[in-house]
């Protein structure tokens, strides 16, 4: 981050020095090797200018490319020799490209040979280096960041009072521009009295040196006035005592202002009032006409639809794109859910290229499920009630009442909470609170549609045969779902169901009302006992306090082991 962060900042401090130039200020050749060494899979523009294929991803490596240092002249007897373009240091990590494949390995000594050629002894565990084989460095030893907490430091005057029959004075200050406006800030301490020296007088090189050593503080020191007698005698330990005074007092009064700040408390919030529950209600998220009519039937009180699968020739079971279920239609009363990437339909985005307007299936009066700031704001812009998705993280109670205040009638909590975070994020709730508690979770959404790594794409969505189900596997051999929906975007689902079913009585006392079902890698039949399973858990929970039995193969996410 370090490496990255400077490079952009040299380069962008160009830039504005360079405003109205002809020839745009560029990254040097020195800057951009420091980023591939940082971390490269190789560089691209990416959505910038509207790209989004395979020439923005690094399928064949998921780790640092390196820069490129040169290439193996000679490989025999445990040692490469290199021809290396750039100069190397002991600590550098090399990977070598080999036909066997990639292997790295930390420089631990250099050498050279007649011709001015690195030669480096290779790890028992590199194997297969010949002549001709590539060699990147993924990461420099002069590069390296070290971690200082306190840089950069800040640039400090000082002054030094030692009149005799006067106290020992020490004053920092500096300038500071707290919103823009300029205003100085100065930390003074005072000592003992000054008196002229019995033996050996301090000299003003001697007052330097030891108000100078700054070196444990965030400071460091300009400037510094000298005001001293002549013949005057002082202990240096009085010197460092009131050197340290004068910067605490510097710290703390460069301080005040952020230390009066704080987030206001519960009797300082303009009071909501506590809203009180209508009943727990079981809802199901539904991607086609199939399965939100085998909801409805079964005996959930909500359904829900994706925007991208409510129009006619989007409707998806299980991850396929199918137009068999469509001929039903959906029920009554479904609640619309915006997208929760939702981009206007201007200039390169895939909205513009698909003529696709979510808000165009809004209607007065009836509820939409929204899942970002912008989203909550068209709603309450045009009017429309609307419900707060997981994807928007309310996890505080300070962002409950804000959704709130601007208009939420419901807020899906987010599935990072503990139970323990959920009963008190509930205490006298402003809104009603729900919670997904069984059926796929969404992971992640790719702007880079995951099937394109099967080959070359038309980008073209509605005709495309791969909208399929296909899975990524992780080093475990888990199966990641992965769903591209109607924009060509790429939703990527946990390898495990979650179920938080069995859990009922426990989430209905910590204050949720509202269960969600999620039926999207579900068929008809599956998404009817997945929500008959939540309505009869519903009603064990309510007459007895009972509950269901877990499914042994799911998992209840992060309700009692929260975030680590």
């Amino acid at each position: 981050m370090s490496a990255v962060v400077s490079v952009y900042r040299r380069v962008l401090d160009r830039v504005y020095a360079q405003e109205g130039s002809v020839s745009p200020a560029r990254p040097t050749e020195g800057e951009r090797r420091t980023l591939e060494e940082a971390f490269s899979r190789g560089f691209t523009t990416a959505y910038l200018e509207g790209q989004r294929g395979n020439d923005i991803m690094s399928y064949q490596r998921p780790n640092n490319r390196g820069a490129f240092i040169g290439r193996v002249a000679e490989a025999r007897n445990g040692i490469a020799t290199i021809s290396a373009e750039h100069e190397l240091s002991i600590g550098d990590v090399l990977e070598f490209w080999t036909g066997k494949g990639h292997a790295a390995q930390t420089v631990a000594d250099l050498s050279f040979d007649k011709k001015g050629r690195v030669r480096i002894e290779l790890d028992a565990r590199v194997k297969g280096v010949r002549a001709g084989d590539r060699v990147f460095r993924v990461r420099s030893a002069k590069e390296a960041f070290e971690d200082d907490s306190l840089e950069p430091r800040v640039e400090v005057e000082g002054t030094v009072r030692l009149r005799i029959g006067e106290p020992l004075e020490v004053s920092f200050s500096f300038t500071r521009t707290p919103q823009g406006e300029l205003a100085e800030v100065r930390g003074v301490a005072s000592g003992a009295e000054v008196e002229p020296a019995r033996t050996k007088a301090v000299t003003e090189e001697d007052v330097r040196a030891h108000i100078d050593r700054l070196g444990s503080t965030p400071y460091v020191l300009t400037r510094l006035d000298v005001e001293l007698d002549e013949r005057v005698g002082i202990g240096f330990s009085q010197l460092h005592r009131v050197r340290a005074e004068a910067l605490d007092d510097l710290t703390e009064r460069a301080l005040a202002a952020y230390h009066a700040r704080r987030l206001p408390r519960t009797e300082d919030r303009e009071e909501l009032p506590a809203v009180r529950p209508s009943g727990a209600r079981i809802g199901a998220w539904t991607t086609n006409p199939v399965c939100a009519r085998a909801a409805k039937r079964t005996g959930a009180h909500m359904v829900y639809v994706p925007a991208l699968n409510y129009g006619r020739g989007e409707a998806v079971v299980a991850g396929q794109l199918t137009a068999t279920v469509e001929q039903a239609g959906y029920p009554k009363q479904c609640l619309l859910s915006m997208p929760v990437v939702d981009h206007d339909e201007v200039g390169l985005s895939r909205e513009a290229k698909l003529d696709f307007d979510p808000w165009r299936y809004a209607t007065s009066g009836r509820p939409v499920f929204v899942e970002s700031l912008g989203a909550m704001q068209m709603a309450a812009e045009i009017g429309v009630p609307f419900e707060v998705g997981p994807h928007l993280p309310v996890t505080n109670r300070l962002a409950l009442d804000e959704v709130a205040r601007m208009g939420a009638v419901r807020v899906w909590l987010s599935p990072e909470l503990s139970l323990d975070q959920i009963r008190e994020l509930s205490r006298d709730t402003p809104v009603e609170l729900g919670i997904f508690i069984s059926g796929a979770q969404e992971l992640m959404i790719t702007e880079h549609c995951l099937l394109m790594s099967q080959g070359p794409c038309n980008e073209d969505c509605a005709e495309c045969r791969r909208r399929s189900p296909h899975y990524l596997k992780d080093r475990k051999d888990f199966d990641f779902p992965v769903i591209t929906d109607a924009l060509g975007r790429s939703h990527l689902y946990n390898s495990v169901e979650l179920d938080l079913v069995a859990l009922l009585p426990e989430l209905m006392a910590a204050g949720v009302t509202s269960f969600m079902v999620d039926t999207t890698l579900m068929n008809g039949e599956q998404a009817a006992q997945a929500v008959g399973r939540a309505i009869r858990a519903l009603r064990i929970a309510q007459s007895d306090g009972n509950s269901v039995a877990k499914i042994t193969s799911a998992t209840t996410g992060h309700l009692f082991r929260g975030v680590q």
